[in-house]
């Protein structure tokens, strides 16, 4: 039997990158590639975690305009997060809009650079 630390078991669910630490860097790749940004964190209220918003639920973590005017949505998901029926509402929306969708999980440093515009050498 593999016994591992509550810090192991949510490296191995969230992947090699914590992600608190991925949302950081998905933060820190919108700045510095001179895009504006909001992202939506939950927060932990009477009850457990929530976001307070009014209207539908569901939307996207984080919403980005270009320097070109591209419009950038991305849900954040852990590697085996999956998408909720009302999140995939908003994120067909958006792309009916012509935005830029894309879920983004831990570790995946190509798909960030590509959402973001960034060259990868």
């Amino acid at each position: 039997m593999l016994n591992l630390t509550v810090a192991e078991s949510r490296r191995a669910l969230h992947g090699s990158v914590p992600e608190s630490e991925w949302e950081s860097t998905i933060e820190e790749a919108l700045k510095v590639t001179g895009h504006v940004f909001v992202h939506f964190r939950p927060a932990m209220v009477k009850g457990g975690w929530r976001t307070a918003l009014s209207g539908d639920p569901g939307f996207p973590d984080v919403v980005a305009i270009g320097v070109d005017g591209l419009q950038k949505v991305a849900e954040l998901k852990t590697l085996r997060g999956k998408v909720t029926p009302e999140q995939q509402v908003w994120l067909d929306r958006f792309k009916l809009a012509g935005a830029l969708v894309v879920v983004l999980r831990p570790g995946q440093h190509v798909e960030l650079a590509a959402f973001v515009g960034a060259r990868i050498c």
